[in-house]
């Protein structure tokens, strides 16, 4: 898994000449790393019951 300042500085990379404030590279990293965790995981979600 690629650490926070990797991917910072991929984002940054990925787009150059364009600048970012903390907040929005906070923002795409934190969703980078989720979508990566994601898809690392084998998750099995269990449907909701309703109990009446």
């Amino acid at each position: 898994m690629t650490s926070r300042p990797q991917m910072i500085i991929n984002v940054l990379q990925a787009n150059p000449g364009k600048q970012f404030s903390a907040r929005q590279l906070a923002q795409k990293s934190s969703k980078h790393m989720l979508m990566s965790w994601l898809k690392n995981e084998k998750i099995h979600v269990l449907p909701v019951m309703r109990i009446s």
